[in-house]
């Protein structure tokens, strides 16, 4: 039977223009249908959230500004608690060496905040990768996913400190500091809007 309609096609144009016409169409779908499937791939992987620029300056105001007033609040907080040594119970070096790290670290997140806004974005994805600049995407990976490992760290002392030792002042702190690891990644590496015009 399939050779004696393939036959009567090949004498009939009419026919063979609609047999035609529908294996595009049937084309067309079958390319839709994997376009969609991509889509819902990617869409399953992206973490997405919202490229506001006033609150990713604040956010990282914040994780400046929060290093020395977590250290003013922790330290006299550890000197209350006589768990240090008579020796070593002089906390003002950590608490000043605070502000100056802030001081120093102030202006290197301003210009990669500045940086990394200058193109504009719809959102910010989580779990960005470009695909088109392996090596970038493996290095501002392991950079902030080391920064967001450092935070998760803290975290862990903040909650598992020995008895007497005040270190769950620095829970909001590290939590921060995490948010602000994976969302500086997923700035970085997400794609400005002029990309996909």
């Amino acid at each position: 039977l399939g050779p004696m309609l393939r036959g009567q096609v090949r004498r009939c144009p009419r026919m063979a223009a609609v047999h035609d016409v529908r294996s595009r169409a049937a084309f067309r779908m079958r390319r839709l249908s994997c376009h969609s499937k991509t889509w819902q791939a990617k869409a399953m992987r992206s973490i997405l959230l919202p490229c506001d620029k006033r609150a990713i300056w604040l956010l990282n105001a914040a994780v400046v500004i929060g290093l020395p007033v977590t250290n003013w609040i922790y330290w006299p907080a550890v000197l209350e608690a006589n768990v240090l040594p008579p020796e070593a119970d002089n906390v003002m070096i950590a608490m000043m060496g605070s502000i100056i790290l802030a001081v120093l670290l102030a202006p290197i997140i301003a210009v990669l905040t500045w940086a990394s806004l200058r193109k504009p974005r719809k959102n910010i994805d989580l779990a960005a990768w470009d695909a088109e600049r392996p090596i970038v995407s493996g290095l501002v990976s392991l950079l902030f996913l080391g920064l967001f490992a450092l935070g998760a760290r803290s975290l862990l002392a903040g909650m598992t400190a020995p008895s007497g030792w005040p270190d769950e002042y620095w829970i909001p702190y590290a939590l921060l500091f995490m948010a602000w690891s994976l969302t500086m990644r997923g700035l970085i590496l997400s794609p400005p809007l002029s990309r996909h015009s």
